[in-house]
């Protein structure tokens, strides 16, 4: 079943019904707490952007779990993050550690992840984690909690990689949305095609030289393959998918390829997700479009929409922090129902006052 342009204001009203309403009786940590796994002594913007992402899109509370090396540079970036630096590499290790020691050091990483996890509406695994081996083991150690927890999970970048080695972790779970780009996606698919979950692969054409067509047709496959999983493949166009359904985002982006623009695209992912499929998800979407797959369309648009409108006015000069700057007065273009005048309106409707505060709810000026 694929989805075309006439239903799109659907989704986008019931996008609109997952956001939590801005009230002024609400609490901190109502609107979602998340986590990412990422940040090591290399990569330490990543995780950073990724979190400012979901704090900027609206959730509350944000926690980074990390290595010691990248924690007190996370932490200088902005006071708003949680930073945990738990996760430990090898390559912070005094001396050449035992196996024995590299895996309790492994294990007791993700001891201490684990008594958060139930803490958190949402967790994105990947942003500048590195490729360390001991990391990893307390990844798939993580990843596996979580899931048993029935926690919704965003995956991108180099926990895609993990996921490419050990496809079985996610088999069959349905509250992960992964975010491949063209590499990453040729790399799980060539996974499954190897773990025998893809028996006869859509396209023998490399996605970077593959036509929208074959790419949607594989991008769906390997969501079928994954039995539940719904995948986000970036590119020209961004291609939804999760075995029976598919979307399409086509939107203007922007032609300047900064690096940071995929950790927007995760951060904004796991907002809508742990809005979506969090522990207490604010109301029933009216879309028959699964849950992941709203939260997924919905990010991919807000950030096409934040780096169309930081080209146009940067162009050659925009970086990363400029898309997200661009994110509160975008999101509010998209969901106007969600501004300060519900607040407004919900608040002096249980009071003694009458007044009327109005806001748009006209869906077709969104598309």
């Amino acid at each position: 079943r694929r989805v075309h342009g006439g239903i799109m204001a659907v989704i986008l009203q019931a996008l609109k019904q997952l956001i939590p309403p801005l009230v002024y009786s609400a609490h901190k940590g109502q609107a979602g707490r998340v986590g990412i796994i990422g940040g090591c002594f290399e990569y330490t913007g990543a995780p950073y952007y990724a979190a400012i992402t979901a704090l900027k899109t609206g959730v509350d509370l944000a926690h980074i779990f990390c290595t010691q090396a990248a924690a007190i540079p996370i932490k200088s970036y902005s006071p708003e993050l949680i930073v945990h630096p738990v996760l430990y590499a090898s390559n912070e290790f005094q001396n050449d550690e035992p196996a024995e020691e590299q895996h309790r050091l492994a294990t007791k990483a993700a001891d201490s992840v684990r008594t958060w996890l139930p803490r958190l509406s949402g967790l994105l695994i990947g942003p500048g984690l590195g490729r360390d081996p001991v990391v990893w083991e307390s990844v798939r150690t993580i990843i596996k909690d979580a899931m048993d927890l029935h926690m919704p999970l965003v995956i991108d970048a180099d926990g895609l990689g993990l996921i490419s080695a050990h496809l079985d972790l996610i088999v069959g779970y349905p509250h992960v949305v992964l975010t491949p780009n063209v590499v990453e996606l040729e790399r799980l698919r060539s996974a499954a095609i190897s773990t025998g979950l893809i028996v006869s692969a859509a396209s023998k054409v490399h996605p970077s030289e593959a036509t929208r067509e074959e790419i949607t047709e594989s991008v769906q496959q390997l969501a079928h393959a994954l039995q539940g999983a719904t995948v986000l493949a970036k590119g020209h166009v961004d291609i939804i998918a999760n075995g029976t359904a598919v979307v399409q985002v086509d939107d203007e982006g922007s032609p300047r390829r900064c690096g940071g623009q995929g950790d927007i695209l995760s951060g904004a992912t796991l907002t809508f997700l742990s809005w979506a499929e969090g522990p207490h998800p604010h109301t029933q979407p009216s879309s028959s479009l699964a849950r992941p797959m709203l939260a997924a369309y919905g990010a991919s648009k807000l950030v096409r929409r934040c780096a169309s409108e930081s080209f146009k006015r940067l162009h050659r000069g925009m970086t990363t922090p400029d898309i997200i700057a661009a994110i509160p007065s975008e999101f509010e273009a998209m969901f106007p129902a969600s501004s300060a005048a519900t607040a407004i309106a919900t608040t002096t409707h249980t009071t003694t006052h009458t007044t009327t505060a109005k806001h748009s709810t006209d869906s077709d000026t969104l598309l």
